[in-house]
């Protein structure tokens, strides 16, 4: 996809997460502007959080409706445990260390 069409995307769905992070990418890789593509990688972020809250809102509420209240706080607790648990932790920091080995990766 070029340059303009992730543009093209985001006119049509501002939302469009992976336009966003596509956008982030190229240009950090191909225009070697990563201050800029930081913005896109932010912008992808916050539309994902909101995402994934009305998700667990939706979740949990079904869950109370058809199920039970405390099975509700029980799987509340178990999606807040589970954003970012070990696992998915070590994944991240393995990718990060291949693009940027042996240095904290907040340098």
């Amino acid at each position: 996809m070029k340059y303009s069409a992730y543009h093209e995307a985001l006119a049509i769905d501002e939302d469009f997460v992976e336009a966003w992070t596509e956008l982030g990418y190229f240009t950090n890789a191909i225009l070697d502007k990563p201050e800029e593509a930081t913005q896109y990688f932010t912008s992808a972020l916050a539309i994902l959080r909101s995402q994934f809250e009305e998700s667990i809102v939706g979740l949990v509420q079904c869950i109370a409706e058809t199920q039970s209240h405390s099975e509700a706080s029980r799987v509340l607790m178990e999606q807040r445990e589970s954003i970012l648990d070990k696992e998915a932790m070590k994944r991240i920091t393995a990718k990060i260390e291949e693009v940027i080995p042996n240095e904290p990766a907040d340098s």
